[in-house]
């Protein structure tokens, strides 16, 4: 070794040399001949264990909850003054000590960990640790463990070891609370129930129970269904009997889970009468009205095989005619044929001195009639039959009127139709809310069936359609040219032009061939020949005898009734056909259509057309085109 001076400086230095641990001081400068001493300390290592928790107890508190509850112990076993562990280790198992053959090893390592122990305290402080989400009705037990800052673990806790000491608690467990609010609907053969729901820690299902014979002690019960539910249909009774219906919320339990399944008190009872037979017959469809030659009318209907539902009706034993001097009624029995199925139809003798209005509706054998709602009706004059009419769902005096020789229209090789006039709310039919006033949509459907056949069409525009359009008690009021109809054909609104207005039922009416959707708006209406460009439909078309797109459409307003003159011409200004006035398809009555023939009858080919409309001195002209 170099005898000179050592420049290497030396910092703190830790070395464990046999278990302890060694402390050098810091030297500075050492030389071989120096002298200068250092000292080096020496301590032993901490391999003390906390003492054992003395007194590791539990303790059961609300539904679900637990309190466990210690005092800290010594940090160091053996120790002369206190010391504070550092943190705690509790596990719990659904099993005792006891219960291993008393190998507390055995259940630690088999136990799960808590989390959330408390932060230790200082030695003799009372700890506690409030465990929640525990299952009702569950015995658990408990040891605690302790750790102190050398990481050393305690031994179990002092009743774990004892035999019978285990910490444990027997979580709380307590009836749900009683449903209430049970309610019950009755149906064809069934009855539909709910109820309000119930909150428990526990909850597992709802028992309901039903007893249909008296008394209603439920001595005879039987269970109709177990449920998580707050609802159910019951299914497969008798009609014409009372059944008492009660529900009881029920707990978790054996076997499925611990504990014991525990029952709320029961809900209060509901009784629920189910009439022989709730299901009415289909209105009455196919109608058609006829004048005999000693004056009166005859009024013969197809015969009803239908329920409302859409099933076969086999119990209809009649039907029963209502008369009223109103479209609104009060009606009251004017014919009744029950029994009677086939008798689909009567004669009458009209009133000499005011209108009349007739109802007609099937009769089953429990006595439920047709639903007026969706029936027609007929207006009869002291001079004969008008026609039949079918009244707005919305108890307003919106309706669609189709007179008397247009009647049997309404009875196709497919099935019998009725007239339904609904509102229609839709808010992309009512986009322009600053002058939309109401919109109603006019359908002819079967008489089970909602869906509307829009392929329909009268063969002429008779249909007479009366529109509601403000409230009768409203002080706005209108113009004749401030109101005008608009159809929708599918693409785009249609402009029919002014309808006729009674300012005092807020109404407007008109006459079409069309079914579809009808809307009463706010809009300057013609009071001259006008063309809407927009009231020419469809502007390509493609006369191939597809029945689509057959002809174009002309929709002209024309308030004065004027003469007028309405032609195609090709591209180069050569004649080809006149328009014909409306046919079936044709919106209004003043409406023009082109078939796409020329004069001759035969089909004109594919291209650009101009038409020309002349009258009341001007000249209208637009394009359309054919399409091959």
């Amino acid at each position: 070794m170099n005898k000179g001076i050592l420049r290497h400086k030396f910092m703190m230095v830790l070395a464990v040399l046999g278990g302890f641990i060694v402390t050098l001081g810091q030297v500075p400068f050492v030389s071989a001949a120096s002298s200068t001493s250092f000292t080096i300390n020496i301590t032993p290592p901490d391999n003390m264990p906390p003492e054992a928790v003395a007194d590791f107890a539990g303790s059961s508190g609300a539904e679900g909850q637990g309190l466990l509850a210690w005092t800290a112990p010594q940090g160091d076993a053996g120790g002369t003054s206190p010391q504070t562990v550092s943190s705690y280790i509790v596990r719990t198992a659904t099993f005792s000590v006891d219960m291993v053959g008393g190998s507390t090893t055995t259940w630690w390592n088999n136990a799960r960990d808590i989390s959330g122990e408390p932060p230790p305290l200082a030695t003799g402080t009372l700890q506690s640790m409030i465990l929640n989400n525990l299952e009702p009705g569950a015995v658990l037990y408990f040891a605690v463990k302790s750790r102190d800052r050398g990481n050393n673990v305690s031994p179990i806790d002092v009743n774990a070891v004892t035999p019978g000491m285990q910490a444990s608690i027997t979580v709380f467990d307590t009836a749900p609370p009683a449903v209430a609010a049970l309610t019950g609907t009755a149906g064809d053969a069934l009855v539909d129930l709910a109820w309000s729901s119930v909150t428990a820690a526990d909850f597992s299902h709802y028992r309901l129970e039903v007893d249909s014979t008296e008394p209603r002690d439920f001595t005879d019960l039987y269970v109709a269904t177990t449920t998580v539910s707050t609802s159910f249909t019951h299914t497969g009774l008798t009609n014409g009997l009372t059944y008492a219906y009660r529900v009881i919320a029920v707990d978790k339990g054996a076997p499925t889970d611990v504990g014991v399944a525990l029952d709320s008190a029961p809900s209060p009872v509901a009784e629920v009468f189910l009439p022989i037979d709730r299901i009415r017959p289909a209105p009455v469809a196919g109608i058609t009205a006829l004048t005999n030659p000693d004056g009166t009318f005859s009024v013969d209907w197809a015969e009803v095989l239908l329920s409302e539902d859409g099933t076969q009706a086999d119990d209809v034993v009649g039907y029963r005619v209502y008369r009223s001097t109103g479209l609104l009624g009060p009606y009251s029995v004017q014919v009744s044929s029950s029994p009677g199925v086939s008798a689909t139809g009567f004669q009458f003798t009209a009133s000499s001195l005011q209108d009349e209005f007739y109802l007609i509706v099937a009769v089953d054998e429990a006595g439920n009639e047709s639903d007026p709602a969706t029936s027609n009706y007929l207006h009869v004059t002291p001079q004969g039959v008008l026609g039949q009419i079918g009244l707005a769902s919305d108890g307003t005096p919106t309706r669609a009127y189709v007179p008397q020789n247009s009647m049997p229209e309404l009875k196709n090789s497919r099935e019998d139709v009725l007239i339904r006039v609904t509102r229609n709310n839709d808010p992309v039919m009512n986009a322009d809310t600053q002058r939309t006033l109401r919109t109603y949509s006019v359908d002819v459907t079967g008489p089970v069936s909602t869906v509307p056949d829009r392929s329909f069409a009268f063969t002429n525009p008779a249909m007479h359609v009366t529109l509601q359009y403000e409230d009768p008690v409203s002080s706005v009021t209108y113009s004749q040219d401030e109101v005008g109809i608009l159809w929708w054909n599918g693409t785009r609104w249609i402009k029919m032009g002014r309808g006729v207005m009674d300012p005092v039922l807020k109404t407007i009416s008109f006459h079409t061939a069309l079914t579809g959707t009808y809307q009463a708006r706010q809009y300057q209406a013609a009071t001259e020949l006008t063309l809407d460009k927009s009231s020419v439909f469809p502007r390509i078309f493609s006369p191939n005898g597809d029945g689509i797109n057959d002809m174009v459409f002309f929709v002209i307003e024309n308030p004065r009734l004027s003469a007028f003159d309405a032609k195609i011409y090709d591209m180069t200004g050569g004649f080809v056909a006149d328009m014909k006035p409306a046919v079936a398809g044709a919106p209004t009555i003043g409406t023009m259509v082109w078939d796409g023939k020329d004069s001759t009858g035969q089909f004109a080919p594919a291209g650009p057309y101009h038409y020309q409309i002349k009258g009341e001195d001007k000249v209208i002209t637009g394009t359309i085109v054919i399409a091959k």
